[in-house]
């Protein structure tokens, strides 16, 4: 019998997540593909419709801790710790201070989930990061996270 451990649910999180913003993005590209009036499946159409459609750059960035899970080593931890800033600085930006409520609320769960993540050993264990060195990994991922964030605020402007 297989015990589940808390990477494998860390694991099934980011895989369902990438399943759900895939499909998302595909939707949005076949309603973007239509909109435009396109009688012609070709190369022309399609590159017209992906730059209509930008929920494509969702799939793109969730892809990273995707690539995550795959290195089992400081790496991979690198990159699913990075998702997460990044997914905490990226909602912060976007909603300012409208909801205070749901604003704090949020970045708590979002805090609540690094620090279990940081703490179980089973997951830092499986990505070989001691606690020597888990704070300066962490520091890695904060600044990978707010350069995605901040590539993401730009790309949305441009």
């Amino acid at each position: 019998m297989i015990k589940i451990k808390a990477t494998h649910i860390l694991h099934s999180l980011f895989v369902m997540l990438f399943i759900y913003s895939m499909y998302r993005a595909f939707q949005s590209f076949i309603d973007c593909y239509y909109i435009t009036n396109i009688k012609e499946y070709d190369l022309d159409a399609t590159i017209s419709s992906l730059t209509l459609c930008h929920d494509y750059r969702v799939s793109l960035f969730i892809f990273i801790p995707i690539v995550g899970i795959f290195i089992k080593n400081k790496l991979g931890w690198v990159f699913i710790t990075s998702y997460i800033y990044f997914i905490q600085i990226n909602f912060v930006s976007q909603n300012y201070m409208d909801n205070i409520l749901l604003l704090c609320f949020s970045t708590i769960i979002l805090l609540a989930i690094l620090l279990i993540i940081n703490t179980k050993t089973s997951i830092l264990t499986y990505y070989k990061v001691t606690s020597k060195n888990n704070v300066v990994i962490n520091t890695i991922a904060l600044l990978l996270g707010a350069t995605l964030s901040y590539l993401l605020i730009v790309l949305k402007h441009y």
